[in-house]
């Protein structure tokens, strides 16, 4: 909604579409506004899906004239952009991030891309670094915590030398689903030296 101190009937949105201020309409916002197009489409076209999709044929978010409206399937709005290549830029298939060919910290492909050019575990891990604050307890600091890192230590080598996740939580008393998590390293990773 615009920051001014009165109310408009009608105003541009950041992301181009027009809303309408209509605080009675079954489709409005919190703040009473809905969607100009979707609205315009059903009084000019009469009731649709409400999966369905309203289409600015000219590619105009704000050009809601009912010439340029078409009610579409979520899959034939998708057909249609794919075929006018009117998507927002995507990677290809086979290319690990659009801007990046591999993570920038590990050089891995294996695992996924999450942001600014670093794959999870990397991004993780940035994260915990310039987010250090005392506030986060890891490991035996968090409460109710079953082990201690010493603990943690010895399942990570006793599972990685052969011993079943199965009889490791059994002798400590937790999930075999824990011990997989400390051999993969995705739980207790500031102990096992991930």
């Amino acid at each position: 909604m615009p920051s001014n101190a009165t109310t408009p009937s009608r105003y541009l949105a950041t992301h181009g579409y027009v809303l309408v201020h209509a605080p009675g309409h079954p489709l409005a916002n919190a703040n009473g506004y809905v969607y100009e197009h979707p609205d315009l489409a059903y009084e000019v076209y009469g009731p649709f899906p409400h999966d369905a999709v309203v289409h600015h044929r000219d590619g105009d978010k704000s050009n809601n004239t009912p010439a340029n409206l078409q009610v579409l399937t979520r899959s034939e709005h998708m057909r249609l952009h794919m075929e006018h290549n009117t998507l927002a830029a995507r990677p290809p298939l086979d290319a690990w991030s659009l801007r990046f060919a591999h993570c920038q910290d590990c050089g891995t492909t294996l695992r996924r891309h999450v942001a600014r050019g670093l794959c999870a575990l990397c991004y993780d891990r940035d994260w915990n670094r310039r987010n250090p604050g005392p506030g986060r307890a890891r490991g035996m600091r968090v409460s109710g915590a079953k082990l201690t890192d010493e603990q943690v230590r010895a399942i990570f080598k006793r599972v990685h030398f052969g011993e079943s996740c199965a009889s490791l939580a059994r002798e400590y008393g937790v999930r075999a689903q824990t011990i997989s998590s400390i051999k993969l390293r995705k739980k207790w990773r500031h102990v096992t030296g991930a």
